[in-house]
């Protein structure tokens, strides 16, 4: 039974330590990500709410995107890794959605008014 004690609190301190580490300086900061994020889900949404077919859409998002990326002067690559970054990062990741959504939210409370 103690070893099972012993491990229990080598996991704790592993993954205690984990949550303390920075970001790292290739990853966009939460504020950038949420609003990138924001404005991604814009535009699929204009892109959703259009006519146009398939492959249509999926180009016009793509030229959407890529917009986005020069406004905020990063690579798609970049917002891949930090995408990533935050995924494999639960909390982080769940703080960063939890804005997103506040954002969009009160985007849409605003358009109603």
């Amino acid at each position: 039974m103690k070893p099972y004690f012993i491990l229990t609190i080598i996991i704790s301190l592993i993954l205690g330590c984990a949550k303390n580490n920075p970001i790292p300086d290739n990853i966009l900061d939460k504020d950038k990500m949420v609003k990138i994020l924001v404005d991604i889900h814009l535009c699929e949404a204009k892109c959703g709410q259009s006519f146009l077919r398939g492959d249509t859409a999926k180009t016009l998002y793509a030229r959407m995107e890529n917009e986005l990326f020069i406004k905020y002067k990063i690579s798609k690559q970049s917002y891949l890794n930090s995408y990533q970054y935050y995924m494999n990062n639960l909390s982080e990741f769940d703080d960063i959605y939890a804005r997103v959504v506040d954002s969009l939210s009160l985007r849409e409370q605003l358009n109603k008014l």
